[in-house]
């Protein structure tokens, strides 16, 4: 493996020698003065060029030399990378005694491995001592055939190689770059001579270690071609016919791989049959063996190695206990080996988040682990650097980063804390992942401390409902740091079991207060308030401890409740016991509260007197007068209701029936309909009340009040409809109360009565219906109208159409069509 004109030298993935040229032409090596003086071959006369090794390099110029022990075979390449031929001797020219002043006799071969470093071996057949020998190598984004050692002269780094056995030099470099470009050469010294080889390029991701078994096939011209022993990069043959090894079936580089989501990976494969390697364009990848990778994304490397590169590679989803993915290189009939690769994918999609305390004395950083399994195989470090001033629009990470001590916390998270630290510096982030098989980095972020303040959370604070107006007036302090302007949240709900939030922005910076409009202010409120920076930056605050409104009366009653009597007449002293009872005022007409009730009276002697009635919703007295009048007044801590309902008790009126018919339907048994007609009367009717209890059962009388406009209602109750029921109407007048009339039970002839009273009901729907039916009429009109006329001769030319009446035909169609409609 030689090159014998000028290039940079593409390292192969396997090991090869390095002669710089192939022993056609015998050229002598142009030693010092003094050792060319003393040669007997040195020759003048015929041309011979006397250059001194040293003073080469010093010219950016440098000498490739292959030696054996009978003769020096050199080329000198310049910085244009022209190379021309040096001296010229026979073979013997120059004894091993007088080459050995210079360097010592030795040919070479480099090995390039790729293990955590490159490595470049030096294998020397003579006597090693005294040489100094150093790997040359940068990167660079030129293209190879633009490449020079002028244009590398300032960019590159020097690595030491170090004698690792007898005739053998290691040459590591550390921190490689798997996908960037390498150009390397050796520079070789006994403090002499400096010889140097050609420029070589290779990239670390085409060449990598395998652990191979010893493997010999032959060439076509019968050559044996030598897979290395051990551990060693890729090594293949051009050709194979017959094999004799112990070769593994199918062999992968790398073994394994470790990713990040998001990015690209390549995989390369040799694949062998019993008695041959199989082409590489018969082979095909599967993941997991349940997915058949896109040929598109197959390169051929060549003849025999196959190549599979993923992109943009999303989150691992493993089956069983596998940690990772199996990627097979199989044969073009599916067939596919045991062995497989494993490719690791860590999603590095970590979110790191900070927040400055209202003080600004520190900041907290907190960051998530997604729940990755991979990841508890790993090390997380948090990393970090300050920018003097705020942050990069583009942060990105740098290795002169330190890593800052986290505290693993609940829910996969952890905690660290800055402090002191710098307010207006830009801290750069990012998560270190190190795992078994590498290392891989999350996004960095760039968090300035001024943009995520945390104030202190408002304290004191206190809510209360305003009297009169009946708002919900909130009043906090504001935290003492930090000295900028607040906004405010005012958040508050209903106190009970479930809290619903209602949310109120407070647009005025700094206030310590602010008044919100309830639905309800007869109820218990609980508020929070919280804050932020003005400027939009940063984090609200934590909300307030919860402060609790206290329900109190904001006004007198609206009106007092409505009521009913209940009266049980004593026929032996004329004297009747009349028991009162009421529904409880509401909160919208109390207001909030009631603390009380008050009974008047008045008879119709003109005697009026007042009894209180506290928390309690019935009242009995005797009634013995032919009048007496009742009202009952909602009294609260602000006062007394100004609007009360009065009911006169009259035994004359109760004597009175203008009631003619009274008839109960049930529609179903949470409802029945109540209609009644009433006869011409001069009355006056205020209202009526309707009573109704259930004659089989033990429950109180229910009632209900209803205007005086109306002669149907709907009761809504829970009714058995097979037992039986007591329905009374009473009509109410200023006069009095008259007599009831009453019903047992359901109205007979309860199903035609219940459709004619739910005609309304019906009627609704007839109507529609009817709506829709005729318009269906006028569109079938139309068309039978359209096909008639359509299909109607002409009499000018039918003579059998001529005297025949055709509209009389259509109205005749038109009733049919009417008929069939409907």
């Amino acid at each position: 493996m030689a090159i014998s004109h000028c290039m940079v030298y593409q390292i192969p993935p396997q090991s090869f020698q390095l002669p710089c040229v192939q022993p056609q032409k015998i050229s002598n090596f142009s030693l010092s003065p003094e050792i060319v003086e003393n040669s007997p071959s040195s020759n003048k006369e015929h041309g011979t060029s006397k250059i001194n090794a040293t003073a080469l390099a010093a010219e950016d110029k440098f000498l490739c030399c292959h030696w054996s022990e009978i003769y020096i075979n050199c080329f000198i390449y310049t910085a244009e990378m022209e190379a021309r031929t040096l001296t010229y001797s026979e073979p013997g020219a120059l004894s091993s005694h007088q080459i050995g002043v210079v360097v010592e006799d030795f040919k070479f071969f480099i090995v390039m491995i790729y293990s955590d470093y490159l490595r470049s071996t030096i294998v020397a057949f003579k006597n090693k001592k005294y040489l100094t020998v150093n790997l040359h190598y940068a990167l660079t984004d030129v293209s190879l055939e633009a490449t020079s050692t002028h244009s590398l002269k300032d960019n590159f780094t020097v690595t030491h190689c170090n004698s690792i056995r007898d005739q053998k030099y290691a040459c590591q470099i550390s921190s490689v770059k798997l996908n960037h470009t390498y150009i390397m050469w050796l520079k070789i010294t006994n403090g002499i001579a400096l010889l140097q080889s050609p420029l070589m390029s290779v990239k670390p991701i085409d060449i990598g270690k395998i652990h191979f078994i010893g493997y010999t096939s032959q060439s076509k011209e019968g050559n044996p071609l030598l897979f290395p022993q051990a551990s060693s990069s890729y090594s293949y043959s051009s050709s194979s016919s017959s094999s004799s090894s112990s070769l593994k079936d199918v062999m992968y580089f790398p073994q394994k791989i470790l990713a990040s989501v998001g990015t690209n990976v390549s995989f390369y494969c040799i694949s062998k049959t019993k008695d041959r390697i199989i082409s590489s364009r018969k082979i095909i990848w599967w993941l997991n063996l349940a997915k058949e990778i896109p040929r598109s994304q197959y390169t051929i490397v060549n003849d025999y190695i196959s190549k599979v590169t993923l992109v943009n590679l999303s989150a691992m989803n493993p089956g069983g206990k596998f940690l990772f993915n199996a990627l097979y290189c199989c044969n073009e009939n599916k067939e596919c080996n045991h062995h497989y690769a494993e490719l690791y994918i860590i999603d590095v999609n970590i979110s790191i988040t900070c927040e400055t305390d209202g003080n600004l004395q520190k900041m907290t950083c907190r960051w998530f682990t997604n729940g990755d399994p991979l990841l508890s195989e790993c090390t997380l470090l948090l990393r970090y650097y300050r920018s003097d001033v705020y942050c990069s629009e583009s942060p990105t990470i740098s290795s002169y980063s330190k890593i800052k001590e986290c505290q693993p916390q609940r829910n996969n998270s952890y905690e660290c804390i800055f402090q002191p630290f710098y307010l207006l510096s830009g801290y750069t982030m990012w998560i270190e992942i190190k795992h078994s098989l590498g290392t891989v980095t999350s996004q960095p972020v760039c968090i300035l401390p001024k943009e995520v303040v945390k104030p202190f959370s408002p304290s004191n604070v206190k809510a209360e409902i305003t009297e009169e107006v009946g708002l919900l007036l909130v009043r906090w302090n504001n935290p003492e740091f930090p000295k900028y302007d607040l906004q405010f949240q005012i958040r508050y709900a209903a106190n009970g079991t479930k809290i619903n939030w209602e949310m109120q922005e407070i647009s005025t910076p700094s206030v310590s207060s602010a008044i919100v409009i309830v639905p309800d202010p007869c109820t218990v409120y609980i508020v929070q308030v919280r804050c932020s920076l003005t400027d939009g930056v940063g984090y609200w605050s934590d909300w307030s401890r919860p402060a609790y409104t206290v329900i109190k009366d904001i006004k007198a009653p609206l009106r007092g409740p409505e009521f009913w009597r209940i009266v049980d007449e004593d026929p032996v002293t004329n004297q009747n016991n009349v028991t009162l009872f009421w529904k409880p005022l509401m909160k919208n007409l109390s207001l909030c509260s009631v603390l009380g009730y008050m009974v008047e009276h008045t008879t119709s002697d003109n005697v009026t007197w007042s009894d209180y009635v506290e928390n309690d919703t019935t009242y009995t007295f005797s009634w013995a007068e032919d009048v007496h009048t009742i009202k009952v007044i909602a009294i609260n801590s602000i006062g007394a209701s100004s609007v009360n309902f009065i009911l006169t008790l009259s035994k004359q009126m109760s004597t009175v029936n203008i009631v003619e018919s009274l008839r109960i339907y049930p529609v179903n048994s949470s409802c029945v309909i109540v209609t009644w007609t009433l006869s011409p009367v001069s009355y006056i009717i205020t209202s009526f009340v309707i009573e109704w209890i259930n004659l089989n059962g033990e429950e109180q009388i229910k009632w209900i009040m209803v205007p005086s406009d109306i002669r149907r209602h709907h009761i809504f109750d829970n009714f058995i409809l097979i037992d039986k029921y007591r329905f009374s109407l009473y009509p109410i007048t200023c006069e009095g109360v008259m007599k009831p009339y009453v019903t047992d039970g359901f109205s007979k002839g309860e199903m035609e009565n219940h459709n004619d009273v739910n005609v309304y009901v019906i009627l609704p729907l007839v109507i529609s219906c009817s709506v829709l039916l005729f318009g269906g009429f006028l569109i079938l009109h139309q068309r039978m109208k359209t096909l008639f006329w359509d299909d109607v001769p002409n009499p000018k030319n039918c003579s059998w159409a001529q005297g025949v009446n055709f509209q009389k035909v259509w109205t005749l169609v038109l009733c049919m069509s009417i008929t069939c409609f409907f």
